[in-house]
């Protein structure tokens, strides 16, 4: 795999939207087709796991977005997800700590951090106006990817600035799925984003009405 050398990112330009760049140690032995093959035969006790028990660690972290509400919903309510969203205060270390892990239970050079973007909170392009409460101006974002790119990414960023709620579901913090309710109907005021949101927003619903009727 290619080896990008860091960036390091002055004040001035960390205001702008930076484009991708790739952030790794490079110390694991290289891929080779067996280990890429065992990986992706077990990556489903690998990855998750691993992501859950940083979570267990780093009890200021939360897990939010489809794969957290898929979680807390039963099965008949849950919908495909090609990410592990986490919200935290550090997400460049939380990124870089996970694909060290996976790098050491793969035994080879799975995965690598990729640093997405830091400018300003995505919040704000959604709902106008200043954030409710005071917070840094800055949003950062580093997402796990490996090999081959076609399974579940986890994607670090910090919290938004907006108010969110949280619960501790099996050792986890996940955002609560009436926060994330909520959140779904705002984001669904960006037109890029109406549709998804929506069908998130509706099956969050769906799920509490059938809970609430077997009270």
């Amino acid at each position: 795999m290619m080896k990008a050398t860091p960036i390091k990112i002055s004040p001035i330009r960390a205001k702008m939207l930076l484009p991708s760049t790739i952030l790794e140690k490079g110390d694991a032995p290289p891929v080779t087709p067996s280990k890429l093959q065992k990986f992706r035969e077990n990556y489903n006790q690998i990855t998750p796991p691993a992501v859950n028990k940083q979570l267990k660690k780093h009890k200021e972290s939360t897990m939010h977005g489809a794969y957290s509400v898929n979680q807390q919903v039963t099965e008949e309510f849950q919908r495909p997800t090609s990410d592990i969203d986490v919200w935290t205060k550090t997400p460049k270390q939380r990124a870089i700590e996970l694909e060290n892990a996976l790098d050491k239970k793969a035994g080879c050079d799975i995965a690598y951090v990729e640093e997405k973007h830091i400018g300003p909170s995505p919040n704000r392009m959604i709902t106008p106006g200043p954030p409710k409460k005071k917070t840094k101006t800055l949003h950062e974002r580093y997402v796990v990817v490996t090999q081959p790119q076609d399974d579940l990414d986890v994607d670090y960023s910090t919290y938004p600035d907006r108010n969110y709620k949280r619960r501790l579901f099996k050792g986890v913090y996940h955002e609560t799925l009436q926060s994330a309710h909520q959140r779904a109907l705002e984001l669904s005021k960006n037109p890029k984003r109406t549709f998804k949101s929506l069908r998130d927003a509706r099956r969050i619903e769906a799920y509490l009405e059938t809970k609430s009727k077997k009270k």
